[in-house]
């Protein structure tokens, strides 16, 4: 194999000099490539990194400024010179011995001329100069640019076919030849045959196919949908080809009337292949439906209410979707008011869900008597009414059955302070706040020692008893009332506490029950209701109503630290508006959350 060496060398001013050989084989293929530097009066660099391209940056000592390249640079003005080495120019291929490249300096400290470049493309204009030691902003150290006002104009641009001399070389789109571009008159991108002209570039209104098959119609040409018209569309040499009969469907059920048929190569909204429609102004009458016991021949196979016979049917008073087994009719038409099932287990009263969670056949919605963990002790009075526990053991006296007490021995009132520490050992308090500093717990404590005076408490509405939970859990709602603090980014002031009301607790049990029975977790409950139904239902008469709810938390402590840890229940917890409160707390261990 023949070897060709090709010599780059670089020079400034005689001082400064970088080589970069070339070893290439006898087709100008290169086999490797290595440099030196050796700089004294200006720097350069050749980094040798592969061996397609290498790029020269020369970079000018104290005193001296960059002027221009010289050699296969050419006329590049900026200290930046990128060879092209992969394929080599073709002169490298022919050439044996040494190709110059050379950088051009000089000295700082004689002034020189510097031409303006307005569209800051490196080039100046020859008549914009000033003479200046150091490079003036917009000025540049030559007057090669033919246009200054266009970037896209500057010696060794990219030529264009624009009628415009973009390379700066004294000629006008140069390498460009002459084409015959037709007339588009209407638009769609595919022209005249019978019209066209030579230009070197595309004249408006023209393209460069000639495949229309009628340039006055947008809507005719190749690749278009073919339409029943008289007309090729397609521009295929066909007319109309591919028509087929179509018929309308009005009901839009895919089945066409047997009238007023059309001929379309393509879909037509509103029209199907199909005419076997016998009622095309109602969707549910086509071949294939389902026959009803509505006198209509609904599968129009042309016979009517075809393999109906007579059923019973049970009235559903309630309007929940169960009927009553003692209250049946027979006909073959559901009437109004039944349904084909008999299984509700309340007759009169609304209950969709059918939750019996004591299981005895008489649903919860009307079940005065509610068991849930079937221990013959009803929930209301039961310390655990989630857990069987037919003897109510307490050992702590704190209304908390010992089957569902954790905290018998530690904490007697579930407040997260074990008794040892806590000022109040058998009252729900977890702020310990004790405002008078006598060692008794503000909700304990029945005297106020700063005023002498007896601290209130607030009123029970209604004639219920509350479990110890419920004073716990009551008790911790009005402590959090008792401090300013932040809910979320809003600020609440201290505010008065809620008294307990007794129809609140109901509506708050029926709700904390349809959960735990129906296995979900939220304000609205099975039956549809929102929560000021709920409290209307359970006959509490009110004009500002809220709910804050909760599943899988087992203690008031961790409650109170979720609610007042959540913009929004913490602000329900500290709005002045509402004066009265119910809670409720039912398990149910086959649930997702277990407690609600």
């Amino acid at each position: 194999m023949l070897a060709k060496r090709v010599l780059v060398v670089l020079a400034a001013l005689l001082l400064a000099s970088c080589r970069l050989v070339i070893l290439t084989d006898e087709t100008g293929r290169i086999d490797s490539a290595s440099g030196t530097a050796d700089c004294d009066q200006a720097s350069c660099v050749v980094p040798i990194e592969e061996l397609y391209s290498e790029t020269f940056t020369a970079v000018a000592a104290d005193g001296y400024r960059f002027v221009k390249w010289k050699g296969v640079c050419g006329i590049t003005v900026i200290p930046i010179c990128e060879v092209k080495l992969a394929p080599l120019p073709e002169q490298f291929a022919e050439f044996d011995g040494d190709v110059e490249l050379s950088a051009v300096f000089e000295p700082t400290t004689s002034k020189r001329a510097w031409y303006r470049d307005v569209d800051g493309d490196h080039y100046g204009a020859a008549d914009k100069s000033t003479m200046a030691f150091e490079q003036p902003r917009g000025f540049v150290g030559n007057d090669l640019d033919c246009d200054d006002s266009n970037g896209a104009i500057y010696p060794r641009a990219q030529e264009q076919a624009d009628g415009l001399d973009n390379n700066c070389n004294g000629r006008i789109d140069e390498g460009f030849v002459a084409a015959r571009f037709f007339r588009d008159r209407d638009g769609d991108g595919y022209g005249d045959p019978a019209t066209s002209r030579m230009e070197l570039r595309k004249p408006a209104g023209y393209v460069a196919n000639k495949l229309d098959c009628d340039d006055s119609r947008v809507s005719d040409h190749p690749g278009a949908s073919e339409v029943v018209d008289g007309r090729d569309n397609d521009c295929d040499g066909a007319t109309d080809e591919g028509a087929r009969r179509l018929y309308p469907d009005v009901d839009g059920d895919g089945f066409g009337a047997n009238r007023g048929a059309i001929q379309s190569v393509d879909p037509v909204p509103g029209y199907v292949a199909d005419n076997t429609d016998c009622d095309d102004n109602n969707s549910s009458i086509f071949p294939g439906a389902r026959e009803q016991f509505d006198s209509a021949d609904n599968n129009c196979n042309g016979t009517i209410d075809e393999g109906f016979t007579s059923r019973e049917y049970y009235r559903d008073v309630d309007g929940d979707g169960y009927g009553d087994p003692a209250d049946s009719i027979v006909a073959v038409e559901m009437p109004a008011g039944y349904v084909t099932n008999n299984t509700d287990n309340c007759v009169s009263v609304r209950n969709p869900s059918q939750a019996d969670i004591d299981r005895d056949g008489l649903g919860d919605a009307c079940d005065p008597f509610t068991d849930t963990d079937r221990d013959d002790i009803q929930d209301s009075a039961d310390n655990c009414p989630a857990h069987f526990n037919p003897n109510q053991a307490d050992a702590d006296n704190d209304g908390i059955g010992n089957a569902c007490d954790s905290q018998n021995d530690l904490d007697l009132d579930n407040d997260g302070v074990n008794a040892g520490s806590d000022n109040c050992p058998s009252t729900y308090n977890p702020t310990q706040s004790d405002l008078d500093d006598d060692g008794l717990g503000d909700a304990c404590d029945p005297v106020d020692d700063r005023d002498d005076g007896p601290q209130s408490a607030p009123p029970v509405s209604g004639n219920c008893a509350l479990s110890a939970e419920e004073q716990s859990m009551l008790n911790a709602v009005n402590a959090a009332r008792a401090q300013a603090r932040m809910c979320g980014s809003t600020s609440y002031p201290a505010t008065a506490p809620l008294a307990w009301s007794c129809k609140l607790e109901t509506a708050a049990v029926g709700h904390s029950t349809d959960m735990a029975s129906n296995d979900f977790f939220s304000h609205t409950g099975s039956d549809g209701q929102s929560v000021g139904t709920r409290a209307t239902r359970a006959g509490y008469t009110w004009s500002t109503v809220g709910e804050n709810i909760a599943a899988g938390y087992s203690s008031v402590s961790s409650v109170m630290a979720g609610w007042l840890g959540s913009p929004g229940h913490c602000a329900n917890i500290m709005r002045s508006s509402y004066t009265e409160i119910g809670t409720a707390k039912i398990s149910n261990p086959s649930s997702t959350y277990n407690v609600y």
